[in-house]
C-alpha cells in the first residue's frame, strides 16, 4: 500500500456475518483498526438460522449486545426436545438460568455490524469483494478490493 491516502488497517475481515462481525467487534473493543467487507448488501437474509447455545449467549453478553438481541423479541429457549423413533428426550438447556436463542440472521448480522462500527477503529463496506492480495518481501501487506465504485488497494 504505497499510496499515503490509502487507509491503513491492522486487520481485514472478509465476510461480515456472525463470525466476521463478532471478530470485528472484539478487535474494535481492543483498539485495533479493522476493515470488514462483505459481498452482500445489509440487512440481508441468508439460508440459515442461528441456534445460539448457552455458550454463545455468554458471548453475546460479553460483546455487550445480549439485551438488544432479546429486545428484538427472540424468546429464551430453556428446554431441548428430541425424538428418536418413538422415544422422546427432553431436558433443560443447561444448569440454573441457562438459555439459548435462535435469532433471525438478518437481524443478528446487522446488529453485530452496527455495534462493531460504533468503535471509531472499525469500518464496514458492503457489496465489496477481495480480488487479490498485495505482497511485499513474502508477506501480505494489503488487499485489492472491488466496490460498486471500482477497485481500491
Amino acid at each position: 500500500m504505497s499510496d499515503s491516502s490509502t487507509p491503513a488497517y491492522d486487520v481485514l475481515i472478509v465476510g461480515a456475518r456472525v463470525a466476521g462481525a463478532s471478530l470485528g467487534l472484539l478487535l474494535g473493543q481492543r483498539g485495533h483498526r479493522v476493515l470488514m467487507v462483505d459481498r452482500d448488501r445489509f440487512p440481508s437474509d441468508t439460508m440459515s438460522t442461528h441456534y445460539m447455545s448457552r455458550w454463545h449467549v455468554d458471548l453475546l453478553k460479553h460483546l455487550g449486545i445480549l439485551a438488544e438481541v432479546e429486545a428484538a423479541g427472540f424468546r429464551r429457549i430453556t428446554r431441548a426436545r428430541s425424538y428418536i423413533e418413538d422415544c422422546l428426550f427432553e431436558a433443560p438447556i443447561g444448569p440454573g438460568d441457562s438459555f439459548a436463542l435462535a435469532p433471525r440472521r438478518a437481524h443478528l448480522d446487522s446488529l453485530l455490524i452496527e455495534h462493531a462500527t460504533r468503535h471509531g477503529s472499525v469500518e464496514f463496506r458492503e457489496r465489496t469483494r477481495v480480488v487479490g492480495l498485495i505482497e511485499e518481501d513474502g508477506r501480505v501487506i494489503g488487499a485489492r478490493i472491488t466496490t460498486p465504485g471500482g477497485v481500491t488497494e
